[in-house]
């Protein structure tokens, strides 16, 4: 378990090995009632916490060694369980926007990515997973 803290100020235990998904927290999800929000970590729930996103990924890091990291479009880096991941998928041109180039499934969300899907193929078998 890694300890971090929630938005209200009181400790989260978090179990890194169901961690899906670890990313800096959007505009949207740190407004208003989420003050303070940082880093959002997806696994049994989905969990807002102070910390920023590099003294997250030092405390899950030693914890899952499946742990990878991709590119969103926008250029921020979103770290994954690469055991847990559904990809990579190729984007046809027409959808190319924003710079994506490639898709990965974790945990019912699709993730767009900068990375092409043969980087991330690459990225995923590096981390012990098993690409599509």
């Amino acid at each position: 378990m890694i300890m971090l803290t929630g938005l209200d100020g009181l400790a989260i235990a978090i179990d890194a090995a169901r961690i899906v998904r670890i990313r800096r927290t959007l505009a949207d999800e740190s407004a208003a009632g989420n003050r303070g929000a940082q880093t959002r970590i997806d696994w049994e729930t989905m969990s807002l916490v102070r910390e920023p996103l590099d003294q997250v990924i030092a405390l899950v890091r030693p914890a899952l060694p499946s742990l990878a990291v991709v590119t969103a479009p926008d250029g921020t880096r979103v770290w994954f369980d690469a055991l847990r991941v559904i990809g990579p998928v190729a984007l046809a041109p027409k959808d190319m926007v924003g710079g994506a180039r490639s898709t990965i499934e974790l945990g019912g969300y699709t993730q767009r990515l900068f990375e092409t899907a043969e980087q991330v193929r690459a990225i995923i078998r590096d981390a012990g997973g098993q690409p599509l």
